[in-house]
């Protein structure tokens, strides 16, 4: 059973070219693959996922603003699986905002039917994989190389919050696609609100205008 998460899609376009090609045993994500993950459902049944996806209430959030910081691991520190850019919220009610999306991950881990998360949300764009079997000396080879990579703080714009599901090479909806490179699939979308003046803001509700299979054919 592939997995399922929401997120929000990141345009990597002139962010990212300045990355070198890492060390053998790390992968690099493709541009279209970027997203900063908001409630990670794993391996359910995909009316959950759905479910949850679309119990997101529109008017929560409006699009907003992203600051890439330092490339770390992510996962436990000698099996970690993934380099990840931190990310910072540019918005001056930045802990509101931190504060929302934790509550929304609570509701959509609820809806799907999952255990709340205990952890605090830590924000981060994913860059590159490591193999879970990957060596010791292929993990230091990829923890020297994050540290020596600039980023160079980019400034990215969050409009469009998206559900995706782990792209399965070998199921058969996979045999009928052309090779891709990709990693995940956007099964649909929405973009995220206007912001509006609190006083003004209608009852939260579920967002209606949603777009179903946003993604071209052959991703995620």
């Amino acid at each position: 059973m592939a997995n399922w998460f929401i997120g929000f899609p990141v345009s990597a376009e002139g962010s990212f070219e300045r990355l070198s090609p890492p060390p053998d045993g790390v992968r690099l994500l493709v541009p279209a693959d970027l997203h900063m993950t908001l409630a990670f459902l794993g391996p359910v049944e995909a009316p959950r996922a759905h479910r949850a996806f679309e119990s997101l209430p529109c008017g929560t959030i409006g699009a907003f603003e992203i600051e890439l910081g330092s490339i770390v691991p992510m996962g436990p520190p000698r099996r970690f699986s993934a380099l990840s850019a931190q990310v910072g919220i540019l918005s001056a009610d930045a802990p509101a905002l931190l504060s929302t999306l934790s509550s929304l991950r609570d509701g959509l881990l609820e809806v799907a039917g999952l255990a709340p998360d205990r952890r605090a949300m830590r924000l981060h764009v994913t860059l590159a994989r490591l193999g879970k079997r990957a060596s010791r000396e292929e993990r230091n080879r990829a923890l020297a190389w994050a540290a020596s990579e600039k980023l160079g703080t980019p400034r990215l714009r969050i409009d469009r919050v998206a559900l995706f599901t782990a792209h399965r090479s070998g199921s058969a909806q996979a045999s009928v696609r052309p090779p891709t490179p990709r990693a995940y699939d956007i099964i649909e979308s929405h973009e995220l609100s206007v912001a509006r003046d609190r006083e003004q803001r209608e009852p939260l509700r579920p967002c209606d205008s949603c777009e179903k299979g946003s993604a071209p054919s052959g991703r995620e």
